[in-house]
């Protein structure tokens, strides 16, 4: 074929590639293959930084929305601290007015072991197996409920002394117990130990000493140190400083003990006549 015959001026385009395009944009925009790239991973970098925003953004904006069962845990919390103040509150307020009314019972208290005067303070303590028995009280009283200075010396029994008397003399007349007072007084001085007993009823306590003279025996021994070997035999009556006594004696005539009113309302009861009158002229004093 003659080359006349030919197409005259064919002009073939290239296939496009990024090489190709690259090639171009650089020719015709003067950019540069390394600006290109430069950009190209700017790019991809600000798409990451925006990926993690949209990450941490997520729970913040979760953690600013507390659960309701948080909110309702956190309410009762709430009510139960407020009813535990308020039950404290009225707790701390009784406690606080019975601390005000304590005072009142401490005097009547000190009034008890204050009967009247005295010089030293010896506590008697008594276990509970002590209370058991007869015999573990004499050995308490043997040993505690002795004066050994001079003066009145007041023994502080760790259990009511009228309890501790009934202990001792269970034969005593329900009556004269229930007319015994509120205050009492134990002690002892150089001559010999002496207690005092409040009466509420001077003719009940009357009739219910006379009737325990009948049974009482040996009972108060341990408290005046008397000897096992004594034997109470009789009661008969005397006057010590005026006043009508009756006095416990031995089959021999002996004083053990004696005891008497010093008014209708006080009752003493002492190792002898001594300590009696020693008694009476302190309350005397005290009266004064």
């Amino acid at each position: 074929m003659a080359d006349d015959m030919l197409p005259k001026n064919i002009s073939l385009r290239g296939i496009h590639t990024l090489q190709t395009d690259m090639a171009e944009a650089v020719t015709k925009n003067n950019i540069s293959e390394v600006s290109l790239i430069i950009e190209k991973h700017e790019a991809k970098k600000r798409e990451e930084v925006a990926q993690r925003a949209s990450v941490v953004e997520t729970p913040t904006s979760d953690s600013t929305s507390i659960p309701f069962h948080i909110i309702r845990n956190i309410l009762i919390v709430i009510v139960t601290l407020a009813v535990l103040g308020g039950a404290g509150y009225g707790i701390l307020k009784i406690a606080t007015q019975k601390i005000q009314e304590a005072p009142v019972s401490t005097k009547q208290a000190q009034q008890s072991q204050a009967f009247l005067g005295y010089d030293s303070l010896k506590v008697v303590a008594f276990s509970a197996a002590d209370l058991q028995s007869k015999q573990g009280i004499k050995d308490v009283l043997s040993k505690d409920a002795i004066a050994n200075q001079t003066g009145v010396t007041s023994y502080q029994t760790t259990v009511p002394f009228k309890q501790l008397l009934f202990l001792l003399s269970p034969s005593m007349p329900a009556e004269y117990l229930r007319s015994l007072g509120s205050q009492d007084f134990f002690g002892g001085n150089q001559n010999g130990n002496f207690f005092i007993l409040s009466v509420d009823s001077h003719e009940l306590a009357f009739a219910g000493s006379l009737q325990w003279e009948r049974s009482i025996g040996s009972d108060l021994f341990p408290l005046f140190h008397i000897t096992d070997s004594s034997t109470l035999s009789s009661f008969e009556d005397r006057i010590i400083s005026n006043k009508d006594v009756r006095v416990a004696l031995t089959p021999d005539s002996k004083m053990l003990f004696v005891y008497g009113f010093y008014d209708s309302r006080t009752l003493v009861f002492a190792r002898n006549g001594i300590v009696l009158k020693e008694v009476y002229e302190m309350l005397q004093r005290r009266n004064l």
